[in-house]
């Protein structure tokens, strides 16, 4: 049988899709590794359990959707790589803001369609150690994240 199952997380709902034997309990365990290569410690007890139920049929995804995950890592020394997911190929625009208002980068993100994207910022110019607002904008929505730049 085939499972979906959701639970919430910090930055929203991680979705697994697994299989599994119908009437069975299953237990899901996460451990954490960040981009410097820091791992958590494995956990004694399960972070989600779940049964499996005699249905055999997925629930359809909702699709992507317009999401600003951030930039990470937050603080940054070497770069400035911002998380995202658009819903649509319409135009849409990634930008870094200083703490003056002033525009800084301004990256035409729209081509990439719909989906999770990774972009680095730091690529397209050096930024200055500072705290930088992220912007991303597609037709009338708009999500801004806060990002930190040290050297």
């Amino acid at each position: 049988m085939t499972q979906r199952f959701e639970y919430p997380g910090r930055d929203g709902i991680a979705t697994c899709v697994f299989f599994g034997v119908a009437g069975n309990t299953y237990a899901f365990y996460s451990v954490a590794r960040d981009s410097a290569g820091n791992v958590e410690d494995p956990h004694s007890t399960p972070d989600a359990t779940t049964m499996v139920g005699g249905v055999a049929a997925v629930p359809k995804s909702p699709g992507p959707r317009f999401y600003l995950a951030g930039a990470l890592p937050n603080p940054s020394r070497h770069g400035l790589r911002v998380w995202f997911s658009l819903p649509s190929p319409e135009p849409a625009w990634l930008e870094a803001v200083d703490v003056t208002g002033r525009r800084v980068i301004r990256v035409s993100v729209g081509a990439l369609g719909p989906g999770d994207h990774a972009v680095d910022l730091a690529d397209r110019t050096r930024l200055a150690p500072g705290v930088y607002w992220i912007r991303l904008t597609q037709a009338s929505r708009s999500m801004t994240a806060r990002a930190v730049v040290i050297h």
